[in-house]
């Protein structure tokens, strides 16, 4: 016989669900804001493209409404792993928690971490300058 230990198998398939979620979304989101960020700033600063003050206060505000939905799904996946931290927190009976509980903090931690890249490149995408020349 092999000492190969095995994960037990899922028994929740939506509360898994809801951890990837919970884990995921604000690091996915906040690559999703960089790289809308890059394309508008590589839109603008283009030499075929010149653009007056009203489209670049229309860029500005498409940055802001990038950022803001961010926020928000990343925000969302701070309240499903909190919900799901303590549906998983150990019980009085002392039964140590899982691997849900572990991932539920994992997403706890990685959506705080990325909520605030989110609103530091939400900060910077609106006051520094569109194009530098």
């Amino acid at each position: 016989m092999s000492d190969v230990l095995h994960m037990p198998p899922v028994h929740h398939p939506h509360r898994f669900f809801a951890l990837m979620f919970g884990c995921c979304a604000a690091p996915l989101l906040w690559v999703c804001q960089l790289l809308a960020d890059y394309w508008i700033s590589s839109q603008t600063c283009s030499h075929a493209v010149h653009l007056n003050p009203v489209s670049t206060d229309a860029l500005r505000s498409v940055l802001l409404s990038v950022g803001i939905v961010a926020i928000l799904g990343a925000v969302a996946g701070l309240w499903a792993s909190l919900m799901l931290w303590r549906a998983t927190a150990p019980n009085p009976s002392g039964v140590v928690p899982g691997r849900e509980h572990f991932m539920a903090i994992w997403g706890i931690f990685s959506s705080l971490c990325f909520i605030g890249a989110i609103v530091f490149d939400l900060i910077s995408s609106l006051t520094a300058p569109l194009c530098a020349s």
